[in-house]
């Protein structure tokens, strides 16, 4: 006769939370911040004031009056666009609109990789505290 055999885990989100797997996490909060700096080297700088970002939650706050202009490389208005051509790249070479998109094309199997590693982590710093 088949015995019926019963496992009962913790709830998903318990897991997750102990893995530092859970939303606003450890992983999430590392893979911002891999982003914002990844990011750095095609943001544009002169003074530094646009590349001094803060990180909220899950985002990435680039909190300067120009800051949306140089991103989107166009005024809201669509006035004023930015030629690529003539952007200040003494300290960052690869300074250009959209940074983070353009980063995420050259990066993101990097960041994919370091990501795994920080998961490995901590899922091994979790089994050493059971």
């Amino acid at each position: 006769m088949a015995k019926i055999v019963k496992i009962e885990m913790k709830p998903k989100k318990s897991i997750l939370k102990r893995l530092n797997l859970e939303q606003r996490g450890k992983l999430e909060k590392f893979f911002r911040d891999k982003v914002a700096e990844e990011s750095d080297p095609y943001t544009p700088k002169v003074s530094g004031q646009l590349s001094s970002y803060t990180t909220h939650e899950n985002e990435i706050w680039y909190d300067t009056p120009y800051a949306e202009y140089q991103y989107n490389g166009v005024r809201e208005d669509g006035t004023h666009k930015i030629n690529e051509d003539n952007r200040n790249r003494d300290e960052h070479p690869d300074a250009t609109s959209k940074w983070a998109e353009k980063m995420w094309k050259h990066k993101k199997r990097k960041i994919a990789k370091d990501v795994k590693k920080e998961m490995e982590r901590l899922a091994k710093e979790w089994m050493l505290k059971i």
